[in-house]
């Protein structure tokens, strides 16, 4: 087991506040545990709600944004203690377990961090008079099976991946709850000449995922369902090649 003790920030009302957790990474589902260590300040602070939140980069053209357009926008809360008054120079430790929703982005494939995403854990204070949040500290999601083993085979068929990136908006008719989705963009690859790139993203629950592939260069969408417990048994490099379609050179797959 991972323990990192992490600086998250200081001054909400002069509260000092260290964020701890319990493992470096987890994924969709999972969950992370620590605690918050909080010390008071010069003066008695009533806290009406303590709560961590994890936050993703997402880009939108909002104001605030980064250098890469993208700004930290929070996906997931946890209440920590619902009421809590620190006398001065008091310390004391919140432990908590923040549960990762389904439908979180994921920033680690076989090892490798997806470039152009950004995940981070935070804690958020509320006061009587309004509330604020620290900075945020990295963490790192893993991609289940399912994503795994059909990023992968996306790989195979020669489409390099470039970048991971969480944009705005809605997948057009999926079962999408959180306000913003994540888009696995890939290259040209040299068995689909008509293919410029390729875009893949997920809808997942507790039941299974949704895939929406776009290529880049042709009208069409391609979708497919697949609940988690299929993870093993589906032939992935099949299916691949079932959404992308045939191949426009005489090339192998590299299978």
């Amino acid at each position: 087991m991972v323990f990192e003790k992490l600086p998250a920030a200081v001054g909400i009302g002069g509260v000092s506040v260290e964020l701890v957790t319990h493992q470096d990474s987890t994924h969709p589902g999972g969950s992370v545990g620590g605690f918050l260590r909080l010390q008071g300040g010069r003066e008695r602070r009533d806290l009406t709600g303590v709560l961590v939140e994890f936050v993703a980069g997402v880009r939108g053209g909002r104001p605030g944004a980064g250098a890469d357009g993208a700004e930290f926008l929070p996906f997931h809360r946890t209440l920590v203690r619902d009421h809590l008054s620190l006398a001065p120079g008091q310390v004391v430790d919140l432990p908590f377990t923040a549960g990762v929703p389904f439908e979180a982005p994921i920033s680690v494939l076989g090892g490798r961090h997806l470039p152009g995403t950004r995940l981070g854990l935070r804690a958020r204070f509320e006061t009587a008079g309004g509330g604020g949040a620290t900075g945020a500290v990295p963490v790192a999601l893993r991609a289940l099976p399912v994503q795994q083993r059909l990023l992968c085979a996306v790989e195979r068929l020669g489409f390099p991946l470039r970048a991971a990136i969480c944009v705005d908006g809605q997948v057009p008719d999926a079962r999408q709850r959180l306000p913003f989705r994540q888009e696995v963009e890939f290259g040209p690859s040299a068995h689909y000449r008509d293919a410029r790139g390729l875009r893949v993203t997920f809808v997942t629950d507790e039941r299974g995922v949704d895939v929406r592939v776009e290529i880049t260069g042709r009208p069409e969408v391609a979708r497919v369902s697949t609940p988690h417990t299929a993870a093993d048994s589906v032939d992935w490099a099949a299916e691949v090649r079932r959404l992308v379609g045939p191949r426009t050179s005489g090339a192998g797959d590299g299978q």
